[in-house]
């Protein structure tokens, strides 16, 4: 019995991974750098496309938290940018003002929503997805 709960457990880290690699594969990948952001604190957000399968025509960067109680919170816009025919890479510095809804048992992520045409021409239809990276929010001595 422990051996096959081992191996569900196994078995679903493994999916995880594969599910972020395919999201990777199709959407490019984001990095937030310093991972623990800081109230009114500098960060910097890097979006890479070299291994999407789309080539984007608008990226746009969110952050968003979830609560342990399932609730979602809205996404609140970063950055929003058209994204040239040429550009592999997109880095960007911002910080979360004042107002952001600090809330300290969300887990929040920052996400790359790309648009792009399906079939890599200009003229297509466009479609978008995306994909995230965990930060984390360190609000010790803050007090909004």
């Amino acid at each position: 019995m422990k051996f096959s709960a081992l191996f569900t457990a196994a078995a679903t880290i493994a999916s995880l991974g594969a599910a972020a690699a395919q999201e990777a594969l199709r959407f490019g990948t984001v990095d937030v750098s310093p991972s623990v952001i800081k109230p009114e604190q500098n960060f910097t957000v890097h979006y890479n496309s070299t291994r999407a399968v789309h080539h984007p025509k608008y990226y746009d960067s969110y952050i968003q938290g979830f609560l342990p109680n399932g609730f979602v919170l809205p996404q609140y816009l970063l950055s929003r940018n058209d994204y040239g025919p040429d550009e592999t890479n997109h880095y960007f510095t911002t910080s979360l003002p004042a107002d952001f809804p600090y809330i300290e048992n969300a887990t929040w992520l920052v996400w790359a929503q790309v648009t792009y045409p399906i079939d890599n021409t200009p003229d297509a239809a466009l479609e978008y997805g995306g994909t995230s990276a965990a930060v984390s929010l360190d609000l010790e001595g803050f007090s909004s």
